[in-house]
């Protein structure tokens, strides 16, 4: 599942929550919601409670889990981890 167009579209931006985020940049984060160069961007979401789990990957190639809310027009992000070997693998499997 993708955000909805109506929610995607309502994100202007991104913020840092406190959190880990090793390796990964905001940078990273940014590209995985909003793409690269005019690519399209590629994630999926798992809403969690009031959270959203969203896996992507980052204009470096990178696989990520970000977990996080939409705080006004920004998402705020609490937390950053590279998939696992078994999620990165169900993530390209789905065709994102």
């Amino acid at each position: 599942m993708l955000l909805s167009v109506a929610t995607h579209a309502k994100l202007t931006g991104f913020e840092r929550g406190s959190g880990n985020y090793s390796p990964v940049t905001a940078d990273d984060i940014e590209e995985l919601f909003f793409g690269v160069d005019g690519e399209a961007p590629a994630y999926r979401v798992r809403r969690a409670g009031d959270l959203f789990v969203v896996y992507g990957q980052t204009g470096a190639g990178g696989l990520v889990a970000v977990v996080g809310e939409i705080v006004g027009k920004s998402f705020r992000a609490y937390g950053v981890r590279e998939l696992t070997a078994a999620e990165a693998h169900a993530f390209r499997s789905a065709g994102t």
